[in-house]
């Protein structure tokens, strides 16, 4: 590629040194990209492993829970009727449930902002305090 001189030194033409020069870019520009492509690399082997121990552990619990609800499970195979029957009815109930924790909470709102305006006179009471039901 070069000739050596008298002095020891590498003389190089004009198209061998626009070569050594690109390449010697193109190596710099790459270092910069090995660089960024291994971080992501070990970004991504973080998220995997992350991964992998969570569904371990969902794994683990799914287990455990198939086990604690084996019971309702069989009943399910043996008894579907009967099974069907008892989730009507848990849903009524909780459904009853939470609409008299609803009912409860606007309560409560409507005597809260009821106290809050109660200083301000309207139109019916003229100055009385404000009735809350």
């Amino acid at each position: 590629m070069g000739k050596k001189t008298i002095t020891g030194k590498v003389q190089v033409g004009k198209d061998d040194y626009d070569k050594l020069t690109s390449l010697a870019k193109e190596g710099i520009t790459s270092r910069s990209e090995i660089r960024e492509l291994s971080d992501r690399v070990e970004y991504f082997r973080s998220r995997y492993t992350t991964a992998q121990k969570t569904i371990s552990r969902l794994e683990t619990e799914l287990d455990r829970l198939k086990e604690k609800c084996q019971v309702f499970l069989d009943a399910i195979e043996h008894f579907p009727s009967f099974v069907r029957v008892f989730n009507e009815r848990m849903k009524a109930r909780i459904a009853e449930k939470l609409a008299a924790e609803r009912e409860s909470q606007e309560k409560a709102e409507r005597r809260y902002w009821a106290k809050q305006y109660s200083h301000y006179p309207n139109k019916k009471n003229k100055g009385r305090e404000h009735e809350v039901r």
